[in-house]
């Protein structure tokens, strides 16, 4: 693992990978487990990809876990993800977790007024043991979409205009994305988003700052990506990024801009379209 690791370091890699983390109940019910324990397997899966990142100094990881739209499952199932997530959330802290080992700092981001109180309080509670920490950034998006995010944004924005804060004119791109939630300096913006289990859609995660980034489908269930096809999709990134530098430096029409993107690599027309497509939360 190692040895294919520094293989494919000798390319570029991304800064900052973001991951729909799907095929979790899919998984499960396939083999006749509960949906819990796919769930389970959900979040080990989480662990072992921090391990590789760090393995290949990816500095940032933004992971799809709540939707707001999951709030709609069957009570028995958010209560377990619930349930869940206050445990994962407090193993992180232990002194052993791939977290403490390699000082990442976790941001817990969405409409968390949503999320009970139990449960944000462990999140609290690792955004606060981790703050210090400075080699790595893995930020969990939890009962988040990114159209939520967007609105709250342009509230934010409207009400510092409306009380004298903030001059309209000042309104721009840059100020709309420093007030979306996921938002951080030392974060770098979205170089590779992936999502598992075969859907080819963004399920309202991350519209805006993924315009830019490569994006991978991969049929592969959440709990079953293995190394290798992480790192095959990471060869697939380098073999297009220069093809996307490109398209992103060079000035063009829209019509040259289409034609010179890669093939397999969607980006910013696709991203833009898929904020109309129908949010189906993350974790299936």
């Amino acid at each position: 693992q190692k040895l294919a690791c520094r293989v494919i370091s000798a390319g570029p890699l991304p800064r900052h990978v973001a991951f729909i983390m799907d095929g979790n109940r899919r998984y499960a019910r396939a083999r006749g487990m509960a949906v819990a324990e796919g769930h389970q397997l959900g979040y080990r899966k989480l662990e072992e990809t921090l391990r590789w990142c760090a393995e290949l100094d990816v500095r940032a990881v933004t992971c799809y876990a709540f939707s707001i739209e999951n709030f709609k499952r069957a009570d028995d199932e958010v209560g377990a993800l619930m349930r869940l997530a206050t445990e994962k959330l407090r193993e992180m802290c232990c002194a052993e977790s791939i977290i403490m080992r390699q000082r990442v700092r976790v941001r817990v981001v969405g409409d968390l007024a949503r999320v009970p109180e139990d449960v944000r309080a462990e999140m609290m509670a690792v955004m606060a043991q981790t703050a210090g920490h400075d080699r790595a950034v893995l930020t969990i998006c939890f009962s988040y979409t990114s159209r939520h995010e967007i609105a709250a944004a342009v509230a934010a924005l409207a009400t510092r205009c409306a009380s004298g804060e903030l001059d309209p004119e000042a309104v721009s791109a840059p100020a709309l994305e420093a007030a979306f939630c996921t938002h951080d300096d030392a974060v770098p913006p979205v170089d590779l988003l992936l999502r598992t289990s075969g859907e080819k859609r963004l399920s309202d995660f991350l519209l805006w700052q993924s315009a830019d980034a490569l994006t991978f489908f991969t049929p592969v269930q959440w709990p079953e990506l293995s190394l290798f096809s992480f790192l095959c999709i990471l060869l697939r990134y380098q073999l297009s990024k220069p093809q996307l530098d490109a398209v992103l430096q060079t000035p063009a029409t829209p019509v040259q801009a289409t034609a010179a993107r890669p093939a397999g690599a969607h980006v910013s027309a696709l991203h833009r379209g898929g904020a109309r497509a129908a949010s189906a939360g993350a974790g299936d």
